[in-house]
């Protein structure tokens, strides 16, 4: 089980921090940038529904990733797309961020063997 404070650190800079300058760059910068929140939000949720099935156990943030982040962040790829505003380095962009930062928060996980024990 990972202490409050490693969730807080995860959850507010790691991932709404993220997201909070995402969206200043995107209105700053270059609206494309602004990718990297909605692919941060999907994959957030595609986490956890992923960790539910393989632990066949509820998470904090699974309802959240599936009722909101996944809905909400296939209509914001699809207004970018319609916008015309984010070509395919845009949405690459924003995958590997996304990708990045959950795989480093899953090592994370790993290395203080959160998982132990749950099967």
């Amino acid at each position: 089980m990972l202490s409050s404070l490693a969730v807080f650190i995860i959850n507010v800079p790691g991932v709404w921090g993220v997201i909070v300058i995402a969206t200043y760059l995107a209105a700053l910068r270059e609206p494309g940038l602004g990718l990297i929140a909605v692919y941060l939000a999907v994959v957030n949720g595609l986490v956890h529904i992923g960790h539910a099935l393989a632990f066949k156990m509820y998470n904090p943030g699974l309802a959240t990733g599936a009722a909101l982040f996944l809905p909400v962040g296939a209509y914001s790829i699809w207004q970018f797309h319609m916008a015309g505003v984010a070509g395919f380095v845009a949405h690459a962009t924003g995958i590997a961020v996304a990708v990045a930062i959950h795989a480093g928060i899953i090592v994370y996980v790993r290395s203080r063997g959160a998982f132990e024990g749950r099967a």
